[in-house]
């Protein structure tokens, strides 16, 4: 019947919503879980000065929200290409590099004032 038809895809609906409310909770666990996962191998004296001039160390990692991840190719001063791991947080962009198993900041500098490439690892 008509009502039982509007009952089912009622259900359906909310069915469908319950489910991407899930899928949204697991992906950000995910989230979480990777960025205390790039906090616990990164070195812990490790800092960086950000371009407002205030420090951002291991710690400020886990005061933010991890947006997206993934690995990068940049180029440095000589032209050669640098292996890093892009981290784009709630707030800011910050790219690591490995050294002895452990992450640090990876300094960025540009090859001239006029360059297009980040004075810094944060934006």
């Amino acid at each position: 019947s008509e009502e039982d038809h509007e009952d089912l895809s009622l259900a359906v609906r909310l069915v469908k919503e319950v489910i991407a409310a899930v899928d949204s909770k697991v992906n950000d666990h995910e989230k979480r879980k990777r960025l205390k996962d790039f906090h616990g191998r990164m070195d812990s004296k490790s800092i960086m000065m950000m371009k407002s001039g205030q420090i951002f160390a291991r710690e400020d990692l886990l005061r933010r929200r991890l947006v997206h991840d993934g690995g990068l190719q940049l180029k440095n001063v000589q032209g050669r290409l640098k292996d890093v791991h892009a981290l784009l947080l709630s707030d800011v962009f910050v790219f690591l590099q490995e050294k002895d198993q452990k992450y640090i900041f990876s300094m960025l500098v540009p090859s001239s004032p006029s360059s297009s490439s980040p004075p810094s690892s944060l934006h």
